[in-house]
């Protein structure tokens, strides 16, 4: 019997999770997109494009900036545990977001 994760099965549950979770991340985040996909072993996962401002793009808060951004993504979301996803998280600043804004980042 395969085994579907409940962020597959309940996306609508999901959609409204991620989006109560967005204000909660705060300025530093000027755009969040995700999908859910089988990650390449073929895990249920859930794949985060989130843009950051230019603030939080600058060498001496990005560290900060993402650590903060991730602690608050495993704290009220809990991909794994509560969705049964695994996380994937990619960053761009707000620069380079603007110079290349490919279909999966829009």
């Amino acid at each position: 019997m395969q085994h579907y994760a409940k962020g597959f099965l309940q996306r609508d549950q999901l959609d409204k999770a991620v989006n109560a979770m967005i204000p909660l991340l705060g300025p530093d985040v000027e755009r969040l997109r995700y999908s859910l996909e089988e990650d390449w072993s073929g895990d249920p996962s859930i794949f985060f494009k989130i843009v950051l401002s230019e603030d939080a793009s600058r060498d001496d808060r990005f560290l900060e900036a993402i650590s903060r951004i991730e602690a608050a993504i495993d704290r009220h979301l809990d991909p794994q545990l509560e969705w049964g996803l695994f996380c994937y998280i990619n960053y761009r600043g707000h620069a380079e977001f603007s110079a290349r804004q490919d279909a999966a980042w829009v």
